[in-house]
């Protein structure tokens, strides 16, 4: 398959404020690798960024204007079906991609036939005060079945805007991103591609990723795809599920949701269906889903429990020798879990 370019970038934006605009704009056309077609996607902005975007001289910039705001996942699909390069980077307008990360990634995937998508590490910034924290993306935490059966919870990474994609696979699969999916479009065609390829993130962090109030994906949790999508993932891989079962495993996903009956038996269900079905490799299925019992069973915990209650606890609702092996470093598993779901409530509130 040929392609006349060997990267398109394709970012959307719809009412981005100019400064910031530029700031993600000049960030990708000061890249160290230069050879690349850059598609921006106004999606009906009625905020006069046309006068920025019409002042850009450089030959590499394609506009194209949609004559009113009709969606991130629609905009994406448009700048998709313009693109003509080999690889198609992904970048969102209130980002900034640093200098070195085109032509990281451009090395990587040319080296590894097998990757279908590759990702980076990221630095989260907050706009308001410039405080800056790690991501996690920071990997894919081994093989793609694990990486599948972690898709069915939440998003394991990598970050939407640190994309990179094998535009052949695209091509060949005639993948695109779903318009009926609102806010989590991303998270669907993250499932999909990884069904023909590998998904890995770059370890060294190429892009500042923006905390601010303008982030649709920082109220994620709030729109109703977030739960539809696991419940669609869970239906598709393992069938006949009730509606109650479903609804459970969705409210189970959050990072910060609590154990209860219901998840007990359902994941119970689901370990003995995998079994007997092979829908997953056991083992790595027994994996990720006593792992995400375990976090459940942590987010239970009170500040009136002991910690031999908190540790028997485990020993009530997980086989013996998971709740042996998560003993260990439960109490630090849960200290991160705290400190996650404090930061997330943090940015709430100051957005």
């Amino acid at each position: 398959m040929w392609f006349s370019e060997k990267i398109s970038v394709v970012m959307p934006t719809y009412n981005t404020p100019i400064p910031i605009l530029r700031e993600a704009t000049e960030s990708v056309l000061n890249q160290s690798f230069r050879d690349f077609e850059f598609i921006i996607v106004d999606d009906g902005s009625t905020n006069g960024a046309d006068s920025y975007l019409r002042s850009l001289k450089d030959e590499r910039v394609k506009i194209i204007w949609n004559p009113k705001n009709l969606g991130i996942a629609k905009s994406l699909n448009i700048g998709l079906r313009a693109a003509e390069g080999k690889y198609i980077a992904r970048m969102d307008a209130d980002d900034v991609s640093l200098p070195k990360r085109f032509e990281k990634q451009y090395a990587h995937m040319e080296k590894t036939p097998q990757t279908v998508l590759c990702g980076t590490n990221a630095l989260a910034f907050d706009a308001k005060t410039g405080a800056e924290d790690k991501l996690l993306w920071k990997d894919t935490r081994g093989d793609m079945e694990s990486f599948r059966i972690r898709s069915l919870f939440n998003m394991p990474g990598p970050g939407h805007p640190t994309w990179f994609i094998r535009h052949e696979t695209l091509k060949e699969r005639n993948l695109w991103y779903d318009e009926n999916w609102h806010c989590v479009e991303d998270c669907w065609f993250l499932t999909q591609i990884s069904q023909f390829g590998d998904v890995r993130i770059l370890e060294e962090i190429l892009l500042k990723y923006r905390i601010s109030n303008l982030q649709i994906s920082s109220r994620r949790k709030f729109f109703p795809d977030d739960k539809n999508i696991r419940k669609k993932l869970l239906a598709e891989s393992f069938g006949e599920l009730t509606e109650e079962e479903l609804e459970t495993h969705a409210n189970c996903s959050p990072m910060d949701a609590k154990i209860s009956p219901e998840a007990l038996s359902l994941y119970r269900k689901l370990i003995a269906v995998n079994k007997t079905k092979k829908i997953f490799n056991p083992a790595k299925f027994e994996a990720v889903i006593y792992r995400r019992l375990a976090i459940l069973i942590c987010n239970s915990w009170t500040s009136e429990m002991t910690k031999k209650q908190k540790v028997l606890s485990l020993f009530d609702n997980l086989p013996v020798w998971v709740a042996l092996k998560k003993t260990a470093g439960i109490l630090k598993l849960k200290e991160k879990i705290c400190r996650c779901v404090q930061k997330n409530k943090r940015r709430k509130i100051n957005d």
